[in-house]
């Protein structure tokens, strides 16, 4: 797998795609969602806050959709005293099953059991400051929140996005209602074409709406 962490900062390295697609085209950008992509937001808050502040999900959602949440690949109990650190992984998901889902699952009665490799309240707190935070999303968050992400903008790889796109079907193209790519609209005529586009630049700030 291509590599996941990119360079954020909006410059020459950095290739800005807007893309308008029919509603059955948003389910082909879930690999990226799940494997990995960055948000530029504040960090050294916590993820509540991240998630809230930051992001303007609403407790209602988070509460009742995102059951299982990873910082640095450790399971996290309260999100009010994770603190994101620039650079840090976020990994959301919903409801996993069995026990292992159950006790990974925060706030689980079955938290003592792993108790040694939780993350630690509080720990890393710090001025709060702009950064970059990757975020992989997991079973039903893919839609519950794939389109809202895709809609505000995700950072990926050059590679990734290469990747994904190549191995999607011809009439991918053809559910790309609108191709906007640095400010100008573009047409494509055949998947190879993204090859070229992309060929002097590191990573891409994805968009991606309903049209």
């Amino acid at each position: 797998m291509a590599n996941q962490n990119p360079q954020h900062d909006i410059d020459a390295s950095v290739l800005n795609i807007n893309l308008t697609v029919q509603l059955s085209a948003v389910k082909a950008f879930f690999l990226l969602l799940q494997n990995g992509f960055s948000i530029k937001c504040l960090t050294g808050i916590s993820i509540e806050q991240l998630l809230y502040n930051q992001l303007g999900l609403t407790p209602q959602l988070v509460e009742k959709k995102i059951s299982t949440v990873f910082l640095d690949g450790k399971p996290v109990d309260d999100i009010a005293m994770a603190i994101v650190q620039d650079g840090s992984s976020l990994a959301l998901s919903g409801a996993m099953p069995g026990l292992v889902g159950a006790t990974l699952r925060r706030k689980s009665p079955l938290a003592s059991f792993r108790q040694s490799i939780s993350v630690e309240s509080g720990l890393g707190k710090s001025e709060p400051i702009q950064g970059h935070v990757m975020v992989k999303l997991f079973n039903v968050l893919l839609k519950e929140l794939g389109p809202f992400f895709l809609r505000t903008g995700i950072f990926v790889s050059a590679p990734a996005f290469v990747d994904l796109v190549s191995g999607k079907a011809d009439d991918f193209l053809d559910k790309c209602i609108q191709v906007v790519v640095n400010g100008v609209s573009v047409t494509l005529q055949s998947q190879g074409e993204w090859h070229s586009l992309l060929a002097s630049h590191d990573s891409v700030h994805l968009k991606v709406k309903v049209g």
